[in-house]
């Protein structure tokens, strides 16, 4: 396999569910070098090998504020302190 495809996470981002707009799901497969007790405490959950989380609106912070700083945190949690290059489905 090409190294820099293996070394390439690949987030998915998904209407959360049909019934609320408002939600939206991030979900990757978990990466070999990452550390689980840090995935869950980024607020993921595991499932099999993938990580998911449910990102939605809160009071007056739009869902696209949320989803950025989820999208933000996680971009510079895999890239700066895994060394994973991540792309966006």
């Amino acid at each position: 396999m090409n190294e820099s495809k293996k070394d390439e996470v690949r987030v998915f981002v998904r209407l959360g569910s049909p019934e609320n707009h408002d939600e939206r799901e991030i979900s990757f497969r978990v990466p070999e070098r990452v550390s689980l007790r840090e995935l869950l405490e980024l607020g993921y959950a595991v499932d099999g090998n993938t990580a998911v989380m449910t990102v939605w609106a809160e009071g007056t912070t739009p869902l696209a504020e949320k989803l950025h700083d989820e999208q933000l945190a996680l971009l510079d949690w895999l890239e700066t302190e895994n060394g994973y290059r991540v792309s966006f489905a």
